[in-house]
C-alpha cells in the first residue's frame, strides 16, 4: 500500500472522502491526491486529525501498514528524525542559521 492509498482507507473507515479531508485541513483541492509525494508535516497533520499515529501512514517493506506495537525503535527514531528535519526546513533562514551554526559548533567540541 502506498501512503495514499492507506489515506484513502482511513478516510473510507471514518466515512469520508479525501476531498472532505482536503477541505477540512484547509488544503487546495486535489493536494493529496495529485501529490507525487506528501511532504512529512501534512502526514503529521492527517495523523491527528484522524488521532492516529505518524506511523499509521508509513508502508512496510512488504506493503502492509506499520502498526504501533510492530514498529522498532530504529524505526521510530528515523520518523522522528524525519519530522525533525521537515520542520528545520520549513524554519525561516535565520533559524536554519543558527541552528547551523549550532551544529558546527557541537562538530569541532567531539
Amino acid at each position: 500500500m502506498t501512503t495514499l492509498e492507506i489515506i484513502k482507507e482511513i478516510c473510507r473507515e471514518h466515512g469520508t472522502t479525501i476531498s472532505s479531508l482536503e477541505k477540512a485541513l484547509n488544503y487546495g483541492n486535489g493536494a493529496l491526491t495529485k501529490a507525487t509525494q506528501l511532504p512529512f508535516y501534512r502526514i503529521t497533520e492527517i495523523a491527528n486529525y484522524f488521532h492516529v499515529p505518524v506511523d499509521y501512514f508509513v508502508p512496510t517493506e512488504d506493503g502492509n501498514i506499520l502498526i504501533e506495537e510492530d514498529a522498532t525503535e530504529e524505526r521510530l527514531q528515523r520518523l522522528r528524525a524525519l519530522e525533525y528535519y521537515n520542520r528545520y526546513l520549513q524554519a525561516p533562514q535565520r533559524i536554519r542559521d543558527a541552528v547551523d551554526m549550532l551544529l558546527t559548533e557541537d562538530q569541532h567540541t567531539v
